[in-house]
């Protein structure tokens, strides 16, 4: 073979050698390929699984405290999980697809899933009662409620374990550098999307789905329960779609008006009562009050924020009574015991209940009326309007932003003249984290002042904040020492929070003598309703103490909705003579009618009709009648009353107004 053939077939065997190498390099890149490949697929697979499931995990955890706990909610309720993944992915895919950014679309999921959790527990530990779709309409007071804040040493170390799965899984997808089809993502958008429709939107569906899945539609009246069984975010959902108030059976104007007329009759029969001068004025008498002025009181209340009777705490000692000064006026003075709507909380709930006579009973569980009947609380009663029928210019004072809760919109149309919020005050000073009891008392009297030039009595109603949540000394530079507590029940944590507390009240209790020394002196005959609108959340100081035997509100029985319902008021005025009148017990929906009947003033169709009622106070698992028997739902001898009385207010707040025509109708 020549030299030149010998070249030619030794390169034709480097050739061959080369091919082959690469094709075994080739083969192996291949190998690691697919390798490769199999574990990003594994990875995104796990991702898609774990992730989600890690995120109800948290989200549970946030509610049971235990991972034990958690673990055995979420393997014993495998239909309500699938129902939490439909609810992850859609939002997931959704963002995805708009923003082509997988680690964008997992961090505001993220968010969006558990920060409802969060807001639910911290809600229950301060007021025993979870996360509802009428807080949301706080959304807008943010800021402000983040100062009410208290969060549990528990709850802080899960949301940080929380804040580092995310960053973890965050750090995973970016390392990784996990990309998106957006046309991929986009399809598992719209599955999602319809398994979504389906489950949750569309009616014909969505109750077979929940239904077959374990969520209990029949449930309303426990929101605690339906939580501890689907979640917050299932909880939060079948609260919205069972948040509405049904047409009563019999509603009409006919009836209407027969409830009315029978109304009328009756407070006719009181209306002799009522004395006439020789002038042919009225005095202002009336049997319930046994009082006589010739003028028209000045009439005052002071709702006062979380006051109530330190010493119905069990197994706690006090240096001294923190609130004598109270103590001397309910026994001196027309008092008794009021059943608050709400516990811990939910101030506005109160307010609206006296202001108006309706019961929030009546209405979907969890109403927040200032925000939730914002369109329709121009039709409806109040102690205001009739104030103002009466010659009276009416006042509002509240020591804090006049945008929480809706206030500064919902009080024009309620029936106030003018409104005085915390930045409109003068000689503004405060104790502890608040605006104080002494400020509201300079501006009380300021008003009184202003007005004794003028030939107009005043309606005033202050709203102080002085003791408003959190509870801790630490709030305080000085004065929160001045009544000393012993206990062997109660945490440290407890005791420190009953302690800042009670130094609080025992403040108000001596800013309540300064202004009734003042209307003592004061030659203006003035009437004064002061109360608290519910017990403060001293959530572990009611539960270490014996106060009550659980801390799951939904599981109270009559007698500790009783405890934690109940605040004692006083009436008080400056110009009658009379032996003190103590009630047993009256709801919070029949003080202003009661104030009303105490003033002797001419009152509307629906508040005489509240003078019809044959019970007291009407609550969930709480029933009062006129006897002052407890119960724990109504009575049958008070069905027909109360029938008439949620057949009057869903008239006020979604019906036809036929109260209004009635009272043009007898003008």
């Amino acid at each position: 073979m020549s030299k030149k053939n010998q070249k030619v077939g030794s390169k034709k065997k480097d050739i061959e050698v080369n091919l082959k190498e690469k094709r075994i390099v080739k083969a192996s890149d291949i190998r690691k390929e697919k390798r490769a490949k199999k574990i990003s697929n594994t990875i995104n697979f796990l991702m898609l699984v774990l992730v989600p499931f890690a995120l109800i995990f948290f989200g549970v955890l946030f509610q049971k405290e235990t991972v034990g706990d958690s673990i055995s909610w979420i393997f014993n309720n495998f239909g309500i999980v699938i129902l939490n993944y439909v609810f992850i992915y859609t939002i997931y895919f959704m963002i995805q697809t708009l923003s082509k950014r997988p680690t964008l679309s997992f961090i505001l999921t993220s968010l969006l899933y558990l920060i409802f959790p969060i807001i639910s527990k911290i809600k229950f530990d301060v007021r025993g009662e979870v996360l509802l779709t009428n807080d949301l309409a706080l959304a807008g007071n943010v800021g402000e409620l983040t100062g009410f804040v208290e969060i549990s040493p528990a709850l802080k170390t899960h949301i940080i374990f929380g804040i580092i799965f995310i960053i973890i899984v965050t750090a995973i997808i970016f390392i990784k550098k996990i990309k998106i089809n957006r046309k991929s993502s986009g399809i598992n958008f719209l599955l999602f999307g319809a398994a979504f429709l389906i489950a949750f939107v569309i009616p014909a569906t969505s109750k077979l789905v929940l239904s077959k899945a374990g969520v209990n539609l029949g449930v309303r009246f426990a929101p605690n329960t339906v939580h501890e069984k689907e979640g917050t975010w299932l909880g939060l959902y079948t609260n919205y779609i069972m948040n509405n108030m049904s047409e009563p059976d019999g509603y009409s104007k006919e009836r209407v008006y027969a409830i009315l007329d029978n109304a009328k009759n009756k407070a006719n029969k009181i209306d002799e009562e009522i004395l006439i001068d020789s002038f042919g004025d009225v005095i202002t008498s009336t049997k319930s009050s046994n009082k006589v002025s010739k003028e028209k009181p000045n009439v005052i209340i002071v709702m006062s924020e979380s006051f109530f009777d330190p010493l119905v705490v069990p197994n706690v000692e006090y240096s001294q009574d923190p609130i004598p000064n109270f103590r001397k006026y309910w026994n001196d003075y027309e008092s008794g015991k009021m059943i608050s709507a709400t516990f811990g909380g939910g101030t506005s709930t109160v307010e609206f209940e006296v202001f108006t006579g309706e019961t929030v009973e009546f209405m979907p569980y969890g109403t927040v009326p200032y925000t939730d009947l914002s369109q329709n609380i121009q039709n409806i009663d109040s102690i205001q309007k009739i104030f103002k029928e009466n010659g009276y210019k009416t006042i509002a004072l509240h020591d804090y932003d006049g945008t929480f809760y809706n206030r500064k919109t919902v009080y024009p149309v309620i029936g106030f003249d003018e409104f005085y919020e915390s930045k409109e005050m003068i000689d503004v000073n405060y104790f502890g984290k608040y605006i104080s009891d002494k400020t509201m008392n300079t501006n009380i009297i300021d008003q009184l002042e202003k007005q004794k030039d003028e030939d107009v009595p005043l309606f005033i109603w202050a709203l102080t904040m002085q003791n408003h949540t959190p509870y801790q000394t630490s709030n305080f530079t000085e004065g929160f020492d001045r009544v000393k507590i012993k206990s062997d029940v109660l945490s440290d944590e407890a005791k420190d929070k009953l302690l800042a507390y009670v130094n609080g009240v025992y403040e108000s209790d001596i800013q309540l003598k300064n202004l009734i020394d003042y209307l003592d002196k004061s030659k203006e005959p003035t009437v004064l309703l002061f109360y608290g609108d519910h017990l403060p959340s001293l959530y572990e100081v009611y539960y270490d103490s014996g106060m009550i035997d659980t801390k799951v509100t939904s599981d109270w029985n009559k007698d500790e909705m009783l405890k934690m319902h109940t605040i004692p008021y006083f009436i008080y005025d400056n110009y009658s003579q009379k032996e003190p009148k103590h009630d047993n017990i009256t709801g919070a929906v029949l003080l202003g009618n009661k104030l009303l009947n105490y003033v002797g003033i001419k009152k509307s169709p629906y508040f005489n009709f509240l003078d019809t009622l044959n019970y007291f106070a009407l609550r969930d698992r709480l029933f009062i009648d006129e006897n002052g028997q407890v119960f724990d739902s109504i009575t049958k001898e008070c069905e027909t009353k109360s029938k008439e009385h949620k057949l009057l207010e869903y008239d006020m707040m979604y019906g036809n107004n036929y109260i209004k025509d009635y009272m043009n109708e007898k003008k």
